[in-house]
């Protein structure tokens, strides 16, 4: 089976019931917009668009450049997911105790079909929440952000027996 889909709408689920604690999150959603501007106007955002170009000025590693550059937008999962859990009813302290799971439209779908927490790399890419760099979660964003990794699928090969 193939699935594609729009990979910037989400949903959060029960780890224990499978149900869903919201309905799906679309990329349109603007419910984060206070959240998005006083992030990118907080000085945390600043310090770390300027350790970003120092850094790059040093060493020319790409990675640094996205940091001098890295702007948040409503279109990106981050702080979406950042305003569910502050706003949807029980979800933070379900996702505190690791019972939450997380997925874009194509993670919930496998969890329906194979009750496995997958997803696959270019779909989890665009959510914003994994490195590119490194290959793997951006750990540093869910510290800053406060949001619990232990929700987020595995991230397989686009295809395989999984």
């Amino acid at each position: 089976i193939g699935i594609s889909c729009q990979r910037a709408t989400f949903t959060c689920w029960s780890a224990v019931t499978g149900r869903h604690f919201h309905n799906l999150v679309t990329w349109k959603d603007l419910r984060a917009d206070r959240y998005v501007n006083e992030w990118n106007d907080s000085l945390t955002m600043k310090a770390l668009r300027i350790g970003g170009k120092f850094l790059y000025w040093c060493s020319r590693e790409p990675r640094y450049k996205a940091a001098g550059i890295l702007k948040l937008y409503n279109k990106m999962v981050t702080m979406r997911l950042a305003w569910m859990l502050d706003h949807v009813p029980g979800l933070r302290d379900a996702a505190n105790n690791g019972e939450v799971m997380f997925g874009c439209v194509d993670s919930w779908i496998l969890y329906k079909l194979t009750g496995k927490h997958l997803t696959e790399l270019s779909s989890i890419s665009a959510t914003g929440l994994f490195d590119p760099f490194t290959m793997q979660y951006a750990g540093w964003e869910f510290t800053m952000f406060n949001l619990p990794m232990s929700m987020m699928p595995k991230v397989v090969d686009s295809s395989g027996d999984h």
